[in-house]
């Protein structure tokens, strides 16, 4: 048995081991992950750019007066820019200057404030609404397509599921053209509030804390509300989707903490409804027949004739109703999704009936 030297200190087997001057410790294991995600983050987005840049070819060339879309994009400059005017000025937000002497006439269409705030440094550097629109399409897309491969990873844990969700979810034929409309382009909310759902029911299932998800899933889904209620819609009920196959796992805690944010977001949702329910008290509704509905669908057999490869075949020029030909590949997986569901097991089974429902 060894026993100390009064006065003198016994080296501890866990004691920190002195290193040279100018040798750097090596990074732990959370350190490690972090810089990994770092990266792996900045690669998808690097590429999902790329791809943006590419699908909008030659848009990147002149983007203060070239624009991808012609057929909503001058109205959604301008929205943009009277919203950074409003908000910067102290001006009436809701009171534009359309259609004199209404008001509330900023709620006709979509407002585009989650994409009209954070483009202001833009504004402040000198850049013109058509500049800013463009930049947000193909910010819109490259975010899109992150957002597809950050659920896709979350639920698989595998890059190349993530990476194929998020070619899906941001680009082809569908893809393309929905860019008409800056509101359907940018749909990121979408699905990182999806992959914040399947985070907290897999934090619910291990007991671990859930304010960093709830805060994740409460954020995406507010903000993707706040560009338009369309993909904000789409948004919650792809949420509660996920919920939903993933109840047994949220439990009591987890079923507690969504609700607390869909709550959070139901209020968020009603302030910014305030001036379309405004208008609608007004009279002024503007009420569609079925006939005017069914003209601005979909058509699932025809894309726009740009496209280099199904265009020839499927083309049309007309933008209503929307070409919106998912492509071959996508009827392949859905295919091959379906018949691996089935083969799944009880869950499996219930969550692909539950897709073909939708």
């Amino acid at each position: 048995m060894s026993r100390s030297t009064p006065g003198r200190r016994t080296a501890s087997p866990h004691a920190d081991v002195e290193r040279p001057a100018g040798e750097e410790s090596e990074p732990g294991p959370r350190e490690t992950r972090a810089r990994s995600a770092v990266v792996e983050a900045a690669l998808v987005l690097g590429l999902g750019l790329l791809a943006a840049v590419v699908t909008t070819w030659p848009l990147v060339l002149d983007l203060g007066s070239r624009v991808h879309n012609a057929a909503d994009a001058p109205f959604q400059a301008w929205t943009i820019d009277w919203v950074q005017r409003a908000l910067t000025t102290g001006g009436p937000l809701w009171d534009a200057n359309i259609y004199t002497p209404n008001d509330n006439t900023l709620a006709y269409s979509d407002s585009l404030l989650g994409l009209a705030v954070p483009l202001l440094p833009l504004r402040w550097m000198g850049a013109g609404p058509i500049t800013q629109l463009n930049v947000a399409l193909l910010a819109g897309m490259a975010s899109s397509a992150a957002g597809g491969y950050l659920f896709g990873r979350v639920v698989s844990e595998k890059r190349s599921v993530g990476a194929l969700v998020g070619v899906a979810f941001a680009f082809g034929p569908f893809g393309t053209a929905s860019a008409s409309q800056l509101h359907s382009t940018v749909h990121v909310g979408v699905a990182v509030a999806a992959a914040a759902a399947w985070w907290l029911a897999d934090r619910a299932e291990r007991g671990t804390p859930l304010r960093a998800p709830v805060v994740l899933l409460t954020s995406a889904l507010a903000w993707q509300v706040s560009v338009s209620f369309y993909p904000g819609a789409y948004a919650v009920v792809t949420v509660l989707v996920v919920l939903a196959v993933r109840w047994r796992s949220l439990g009591r805690r987890g079923g507690l903490a969504a609700l607390a944010g869909l709550a959070v977001v139901g209020v968020a949702t009603g302030l910014l409804a305030l001036p379309y329910l405004e208008v609608v008290a007004e009279g002024r509704d503007f009420v569609q027949s079925r006939q005017d509905v069914a003209e601005l669908g979909v058509d699932l057999t025809k894309v726009e004739e740009r496209l280099e490869v199904l265009g020839p075949v499927l083309g049309t020029e007309d933008i209503f109703p929307l070409p919106a030909f998912p492509g071959f590949s996508l009827f392949v997986l859905a295919g091959v999704g379906l018949v691996s569901g089935l083969r799944s097991g009880r869950e499996g089974r219930r969550a692909t009936l539950l897709a073909l429902v939708l």
